[in-house]
């Protein structure tokens, strides 16, 4: 049995990557003239990184002794005749494209899961002829069915009769280890906001999930939930090692929604690659509102580089309209400053 994890896009002449935004993805295309495409191609080399749960359920099926290959060539005949099953990620950015794919691998009879937030949310149109469109977590899924011929068909012939309970997956450490090294051998993996040096930069995960009040709008609790859930600080150490020992690199980007929601569990963690004396460099995403001096000096010494906030916006007016509770705007302008005052890097 083999799978093919068939991970398509428009375009790779200007940036595109499918696991921002909450899994509905982000692009950058600032136009056709000479000098627009020019700053295309260097943004394309700035960021390239696939979706996590792609490399994650690659990694489940490996797990599992199953045949499985990743490819961004929705041309690749020998690979598309030889799988059994292909499994296609998407987005809002690239949908067009996907939904296109998924007609032609219909039409020779290939049987498609369709994974990803933005398809659960936009069903209809991904609901094509020998597609299943995957509930929830894509790992949680692909961790608990089982991998028979009859069982994998029936998703495809009895897809409006199936039901799948409690879609995400509970313990964050049960999943193995994303195998960067298989796609990096393969494609780009780099985030060069964290310096311009050719080292790997590896995606990694802490925490999953957010509560907070732009769920009214925010695509993040629609792809991981409200409820958040965390690994071990042991395990994301055990993980950071092997990347240093395996792929000889010290960066990392915490896809994390909020990385410091949980105090308690962000200090444990510092202390721990303190400790293992890693000597990393890494950029989170965070709210201000969890940031205070002590856990900056402590993010900075454990090798925090840059972070990324959400200002929304300096009206009260337009934040109460979206529901959105924040810090006042001195308080965000007292925390900025203290990031850049430890020479941390703020977007």
């Amino acid at each position: 049995m083999k799978f093919l994890i068939l991970d398509v896009y428009p375009s790779d002449d200007w940036r595109l990557v499918k696991d921002t935004a909450g899994g509905y993805g982000t692009g950058n295309d600032f136009g056709n003239s000479f000098f627009s495409k020019m700053i295309n191609l260097f943004v394309s080399k700035m960021i390239n990184m696939p979706p996590m749960y792609a490399i994650y359920v690659f990694s489940i099926l490996k797990n599992k002794g199953i045949d499985v290959e990743y490819t961004k060539d929705s041309k690749d005949q020998k690979k598309i005749n030889e799988a059994d099953y292909i499994i296609m990620p998407t987005s809002i950015i690239a949908h067009e494209t996907e939904i296109e794919v998924i007609k032609n691998l219909t039409n020779i009879n290939k049987k498609i899961f369709i994974m990803g937030v933005f398809s659960s949310v936009m069903k209809e149109k991904y609901n094509i002829k020998n597609s299943y469109v995957v509930p929830g977590e894509p790992e949680s899924f692909f961790l608990k069915i089982t991998y028979n011929k009859n069982d994998l068909d029936n998703f495809f012939q009895n897809k409006e009769k199936i039901e799948i309970n409690n879609n995400f997956v509970d313990k964050l450490d049960d999943l193995p280890f994303p195998d960067w090294k298989y796609y990096s051998d393969k494609y780009p993996l780099k985030n060069n906001f964290l310096g311009f040096n050719s080292k790997i930069a590896i995606p990694i995960i802490a925490t999953r999930g957010c509560p907070y009040s732009c769920f009214n709008y925010c695509t993040y609790p629609l792809q991981q939930g409200r409820k958040v859930r965390m690994r071990s600080a042991e395990n994301v150490v055990d993980e950071i090692k092997y990347w240093i020992q395996n792929l000889n690199t010290n960066k990392f980007v915490f896809r994390d929604p909020v990385f410091s929601i949980n105090r308690k569990f962000t200090v444990e963690l510092c202390n721990l690659i303190i400790k293992n004396n890693l000597k990393i460099q890494f950029l989170i995403e965070t709210h201000l509102n969890n940031l205070d001096e002590e856990l900056i000096d402590l993010l900075k010494k454990a090798g925090l580089e840059m972070v990324y906030i959400g200002i929304e916006s300096s009206s009260a007016e337009v934040l109460n309209g979206i529901k959105r509770f924040t810090v006042n705007n001195d308080e965000q302008y007292q925390k900025i400053k203290k990031l850049v005052n430890k020479k941390i890097i703020v977007k």
